[in-house]
């Protein structure tokens, strides 16, 4: 019974993802670099740094930014009561103009 508490709690936890677009409407979208990023406490000290845009996109602009959590991130936050956070980041760059 314990597990089938635990379980119904857990279930809506399932994964996060979050869109952050540059332009409304987005413009033509690029090539996407993913990477993985650790913070701590909740977000306010990041372990892993973000490149400098013109690194990402050295002939454009970063257009579009995705930030997902899977289920077993959500859970290691819970777990570590948002001492240890980690997420991936995907950043696409916008088609460059000619």
């Amino acid at each position: 019974m314990r597990l089938l508490f635990v379980l119904t709690l857990l279930f809506p936890l399932g994964c996060q993802h979050m869109v952050i677009n540059r332009a409304d409407p987005p413009r033509a979208l690029g090539e996407s670099h993913e990477m993985e990023i650790d913070s701590f406490f909740r977000g306010a000290l990041p372990a892993t740094k973000i490149p400098p845009e013109k690194e990402v996109c050295p002939k454009s602009r970063i257009e579009n930014v995705e930030l997902r959590m899977s289920g077993s991130d959500v859970l290691l936050s819970i777990v570590t009561l948002g001492i240890y956070v980690p997420h991936r980041v995907i950043l696409t760059c916008a088609k460059e103009v000619n």
